[in-house]
């Protein structure tokens, strides 16, 4: 175990990693995650008439592109609970922040209707989404 540990710190300190924060449902940015890295968020949304327990997992392949997937994990609203949708899809980035232009990325994601178990029928439906996103650091 030792072993393990300290391997992991040598790895760290020779290849940094930055986190690339998102908030599910809330805010993405342009940048993907590092290649080889999986990053994990969790989330909950409350309101007086829905609150939901949300996640997602982003697995970085090369250094532009990104997998991505999200599950609704716990839903209720208006009186019906249960589990949530899920969503799987992926991230390209175009362009690189720049000092001339700002990171620009395609991201797809579809959503299963995998809350068959809790909502009624009118209510269950899958969808397909396609962002264009544009990203700058102001450091």
């Amino acid at each position: 175990m030792t072993a393990l540990v300290l391997a992991s710190a040598v790895a760290a300190a020779q290849n940094e990693m930055v986190a690339v924060p998102n908030r599910p449902t809330v805010s993405t940015t342009a940048q993907p995650v590092q290649a080889g890295v999986l990053e994990t968020e969790w989330g909950v949304d409350a309101a007086s008439s829905h609150q939901d327990v949300n996640d997602l997992f982003k697995f970085g392949l090369t250094s532009n592109f990104e997998l991505r997937l999200g599950n609704i994990l716990w839903t209720a609203d208006s009186g019906t609970h249960g589990l949530g949708d899920t969503a799987v899809g992926f991230k390209y980035r175009l362009t690189r922040d720049s000092e001339h232009q700002p990171s620009v990325a395609l991201m797809y994601m579809l959503t299963a209707a995998t809350s068959f178990l809790c909502l009624p029928r009118q209510q269950r439906s899958g969808e397909a989404s396609f962002r264009l996103q544009f990203d700058r650091e102001l450091a």
